[in-house]
């Protein structure tokens, strides 16, 4: 017995789970820089809101296969795959907190969360409640777990390499790894649904039957997607809470603008030496109350009094404001780089774990 596919609902999965894989970047970003007392709960309700959306998509993915019989689902088994769809999603964010993450680190992590994606959807599936059972063609469910393997690597390269970076510097390779992310998730749901076997003589093990699966599928979708917007207004308010850097908001005219200038370099629109003493003050006394370090690096720029004297100060200028534009790019977003002064920088390394999460900020400055 074969169905058929509703693709306003196979449509419907994709959105949901492009919106969980952007999620799942960002709430990572701030697990990583939570404070140590608080990291725990973030990742919990992390782990919730992410193991939703994949959860979600596997089971609308499911909905969107239309059986010419009429079925209902095991709700023991329902709840079985959201379990380890959120077991899954626990652990990649928790991976993202690794400062150094060894090779059987992640081969461990790889493993874990590829079988949790992999699972969720099989479970989904069996939570079909007809006579006979569901089985499963084996090629497929082959396909199935490679596509469940490549979305993990991806899932944990793109975690660890974002976790020293500003989400909105690595936007485009952000989308990028959420639409492949994605795109496995799609493809390890059809190769799923593919794979079952129902046989011609197939019949509801009960009487009772599922609602409208176009209705079904809403209300989940909304669910899910309301959880995962209300996760993204919560983190976004909890950053701008938490930061108390320069970023100082230097476009908004509606403050003082003598005390913004006061404070910010003109050229460069970086903080100035004045901040810069200002905020590693209010830094030291916060990491002394922490299990936090902070580091400063230096930066100066070899032979610059040559391209002035060479090419003109305007060129000059030029290369100071493209320096700068590249230092803060380097750096995270709990980090600031300031201009002391002439071909002067110096960048303040904030909320540091161990002296190895210093060194891929420096490499790239």
């Amino acid at each position: 017995m074969s169905g058929s596919y509703d693709y306003g609902l196979v449509a419907l999965a994709f959105m949901v789970s492009m919106l969980t894989s952007l999620a799942t970047l960002v709430l990572a970003t701030k697990i990583h820089r939570s404070k140590k007392e608080s990291e725990n709960y973030w990742l919990i309700a992390s782990a919730i809101t992410v193991g939703t959306g994949i959860w979600a998509t596997h089971f609308i993915g499911m909905l969107a296969y239309k059986l010419p019989i009429h079925t209902a689902l095991s709700p023991a088994l329902i709840l079985i795959a959201w379990i380890f769809s959120a077991l899954g999603a626990g652990i990649s964010l928790k991976v993202a907190t690794i400062q150094t993450l060894k090779k059987y680190q992640f081969i461990t992590s790889t493993f874990a969360i590829s079988t949790s994606l992999v699972l969720t959807p099989y479970i989904i599936i069996k939570s079909i409640l007809i006579t006979p059972r569901v089985e499963f063609n084996l090629i497929l469910v082959m396909i199935a777990m490679m596509m469940s393997i490549s979305a993990a690597v991806v899932m944990i390269s793109t975690l660890n390499w974002l976790r020293n970076r500003k989400f909105e510097v690595a936007l485009i390779p952000n989308i990028g790894s959420a639409l492949f992310i994605s795109g496995s998730l799609i493809i390890m749901q059809y190769c799923s649904m593919s794979s079952a076997v129902f046989a011609n003589n197939s019949l509801s093990s009960i009487s009772s039957t599922m609602p409208s699966t176009e209705m079904l599928a809403l209300l989940i979708a909304l669910g899910a997607v309301g959880l995962v917007l209300a996760s993204f207004v919560s983190t976004l308010f909890y950053f701008n809470l938490d930061q108390g850097k320069l970023s100082l908001n230097i476009n908004e005219s509606n403050h003082n603008e003598l005390t913004r200038l006061a404070m910010v370099d003109t050229l460069t629109q970086l903080p100035n030496r004045r901040y810069f003493q200002y905020h590693l003050e209010i830094a030291s006394h916060r990491v002394s109350r922490s299990n936090y370090s902070l580091a400063i690096a230096f930066i100066d720029l070899d032979g610059f009094k040559r391209i002035n004297d060479t090419y003109g100060h305007q060129t000059g200028d030029n290369l100071l404001i493209a320096v700068a534009s590249r230092l803060s790019t380097a750096i995270r977003g709990c980090d600031m780089v300031a201009r002391l002064g002439g071909d002067e920088f110096v960048a303040l390394i904030d909320e540091v774990r161990s002296d190895e999460e210093i060194v891929p900020i420096v490499e790239r400055i």
